[in-house]
């Protein structure tokens, strides 16, 4: 009989044990990830974001787990679902809070339903749902989500029936650049069609009057100095509120060092930063920032330096995170993304279900077109 328990720090468990349940090394879901985000600060209830990670115990063997959140707001899902908050207010339904499964300020795919390897997957995941169901009903919350899960998990759990109504797939769309078993970039480059090939090459050029570093591993503090000012600058310039504090970077971003990749470029008048994690066999893009505006550079520290990188290590692909037309000229492609939701309220959750059929078709009619936009040519 297992027995599912409520856990309201990473540090009550186990590093090694949480880390057992995430074979491919995920980064946003390790234990040290989760772990700096807490101990930074970055989240906490008074910020409306509080750990409630669910984990599953058979004896005192851990053997699910889920990364999951009370959430008193929607920012940094980037899954967006304002308008039902807004239709919940006129209802007069209180949408916050809300139950959340997935890593916050992170619009990566990754394991939403922890699974020990050689223990039953679609079981556990079946009890996790439950659990987190009986959750949102004790606790008197609007519903539960859960963001960027794998597409097997998604497929497999829509309409999935739990104890207190039937979960829903959501479907989204992001660029990723994938790779083709290339030899180098040049190799990439020779799969492009002639036009994309020259405004690659020419874009790259901007990066001639800078010094470029890869880093892995070893960070300096001149590093994280770097890092932390452009993003600190990047949000700043767009009017946002940094979601990271500064203790995130300068006490906790050298115990992530293993996981990550940073791209800085030096010149005369200041620098521009990319700082990326990767698993087993992904990198993904996270978090830009200069303190010069230099024409492309953005595209050569965020896009192309990651590419490289992919290929040096033989990884499967490389994502970028949301948005991102523009990605598709850099050899991005079109991909489905997925969530699950579920709302109490029936008044509310009607309507809801109605907006995702129709946003489905919306999601594939921009699938078409930006597949009509691919620089590759024809196989």
């Amino acid at each position: 009989m297992y027995e599912c328990r409520i856990v309201s720090s990473i540090n009550s468990v186990d590093a090694k044990s949480w880390d057992s349940l995430n074979p491919s090394n995920n980064p946003f879901v390790t234990h040290a990830f989760l772990k700096a985000l807490e101990e930074s600060g970055s989240i906490c209830a008074e910020k409306g974001i509080q750990p409630t990670y669910l984990t599953l115990w058979d004896s005192d063997q851990l053997i699910g787990a889920c990364p999951s959140y009370l959430k008193g707001h929607s920012f940094g899902e980037f899954i967006f679902d304002w308008s039902w908050a807004q239709a919940a207010a006129q209802m007069g339904i209180s949408y916050h809070p809300k139950f959340f499964i997935g890593t916050p300020f992170t619009p990566a795919t990754g394991p939403r339903f922890m699974t020990k390897p050689g223990e039953d997957h679609q079981k556990i995941r079946a009890d996790l749902i439950s659990y987190a169901q009986n959750f949102v009903v004790e606790h008197d919350l609007s519903g539960l989500h859960i963001l960027f899960c794998p597409k097997d998990d998604a497929f497999e759990l829509d309409g999935f029936e739990g104890p207190f109504g039937r979960m829903q797939r959501r479907y989204s769309c992001q660029y990723h650049w994938q790779n083709r078993d290339f030899k180098n970039y040049d190799d990439f480059l020779e799969t492009l069609k002639s036009r994309h090939r020259k405004q690659i090459r020419k874009e790259r050029r901007c990066a001639d009057d800078v010094i470029i570093h890869n880093m892995n591993g070893e960070l300096t503090r001149h590093d994280i100095e770097s890092v932390y000012t452009c993003y600190l600058e990047n949000n700043i310039r767009h009017g946002n509120e940094p979601y990271l504090t500064p203790k995130f970077f300068f006490e906790h971003l050298s115990s992530l060092k293993e996981m990550t990749h940073i791209v800085r470029a030096e010149s005369a008048n200041g620098c521009a930063t990319s700082i990326s994690f990767h698993s087993n066999d992904i990198m993904y893009g996270r978090y830009w920032g200069c303190t010069e505006a230099v024409r492309n550079l953005h595209f050569e520290v965020s896009y192309h330096q990651l590419i490289d990188e992919a290929i040096q290590r033989g990884y499967s692909r490389v994502e970028a995170g949301a948005q991102g037309w523009h990605k598709i000229k850099r050899g991005f492609s079109p991909v489905y993304t997925h969530s699950l939701h579920w709302i109490r309220d029936e008044r509310l959750w009607e309507p809801v279900q109605d907006y995702l059929h129709r946003e489905k078709d919306a999601v594939d009619e921009h699938i078409k077109a930006a597949n009509l936009e691919t620089p590759y040519k024809a196989l």
